[in-house]
């Protein structure tokens, strides 16, 4: 999945940096550029026959038990990231600096976990950036704000929803009010929508397996996102019903609506004007939803920006995160101060 020397290593043979987005759901790497990136792979795990999330349990002494075998969340969550590392850089990973992306929501202790998960892999170059500030760097890198302007990072995934303001003050991105979210809104949330409607059309349907449904459902979503209409097929190719994105959009509108009030909360803890926003940018797969973005434009009346691949736009943020220049030690340590983020070099 990666492409070898050339994009490992910029013009002047340096080692590139590499970026980790950490969310709720998944974890990705990129490098900063056209680079392949690589991922998802998740950060639950099913213990003892339940979905252990292994960030909910960082630092927690109690065991799990995976497949017969007791182990602890801190090395099943050591385990994925070195496949991750292992997978984005062929292999070498010894020596590359790393920029892990967390959510904003996150604290400190939580942020610690992560860097010294990594540190134990044997990194010695590693940075931990929230996700709002690394994604809104990298757009005003790209679309220069005007100092005061700020943008909004929205995030809606598998299972949660984000947001997260930030603003330009003396030439530096900063965070600016509480991020908001809800944990347990997403795209679940969307297919269970779907599913429902579809039971209620074909009552026959009440006696299928919830999980069987739900993934069906996910797949016709996925789908009408580029299409404008599908069959939604169960298990031995049964069509049980036609969906339109029409039919989509209207299941899915309260959980658009409870996705746009979380923007709207984070613009009013903010303390800002609408008028201040550049952009909202939005990041994460289901952010990237025709009629979830129309949504936003028409009730935030704030420009929408969605990157080409929003679902990796986290990772490629972390990894154009900037790294000391030479002779210039104390860059890193002014910018960590100026933003409020964790994180060290040794």
């Amino acid at each position: 999945m990666n492409s070898g020397d050339v994009n490992q290593k910029n013009l002047a043979g340096r080692v590139r940096p590499l970026g980790i987005d950490i969310g709720s759901t998944w974890m990705r790497a990129a490098f900063d550029g056209p680079a392949p990136a690589v991922g998802p792979l998740t950060v639950s795990v099913t213990a003892q026959d339940e979905v252990t999330d292994l960030l909910l349990r960082l630092g927690d002494p109690r065991p799990v038990i995976v497949d017969g075998v007791q182990t602890d969340p801190t090395r099943l969550l050591g385990g994925r990231l070195s496949r991750l590392l292992a997978t984005a850089t062929a292999g070498d990973a010894t020596g590359r600096p790393l920029t892990v992306a967390v959510p904003a929501s996150w604290g400190s202790w939580r942020r610690r976990q992560v860097f010294e998960v990594l540190e134990s892999l044997g990194a010695i170059d590693v940075e931990v950036v929230t996700t709002a500030i690394a994604v809104a760097q990298r757009f005003e890198k790209r679309y220069w704000l005007h100092e005061g302007q700020a943008v909004l990072v929205f995030d809606m995934g598998g299972h949660s929803t984000h947001c997260a303001a930030a603003q330009l003050v003396n030439g530096t991105i900063v965070p600016v009010g509480d991020p908001d979210g809800v944990e347990r809104l997403g795209g679940d949330d969307l297919d269970r929508a779907l599913a429902a409607m579809l039971t209620e059309r074909n009552e026959r349907l009440a006696g299928e397996p919830a999980e069987v449904l739900w993934k069906a459902c996910r797949q016709a979503r996925e789908t009408l996102t580029e299409e404008g209409a599908v069959r939604v097929s169960l298990a031995g190719d049964r069509v049980i019903e036609a969906v339109t994105r029409n039919d989509f959009e209207i299941a899915a509108a309260p959980v658009f609506d409870r996705a746009v009030d979380v923007i709207e909360s984070t613009v009013e803890g903010s303390g800002l004007p609408a008028a201040a926003f550049a952009a909202v940018v939005a990041i994460g797969g289901v952010s990237a939803t025709p009629a979830l973005l129309r949504r936003i434009a028409s009730r935030t009346g704030i420009t929408l920006h969605c990157p080409r691949e929003p679902e990796f736009e986290a990772a490629r943020a972390a990894a154009a995160w900037p790294r000391p220049r030479p002779g210039h030690g104390d860059d890193r340590r002014a910018l960590r101060e100026q933003t409020g983020l964790a994180g060290r070099t040794r």
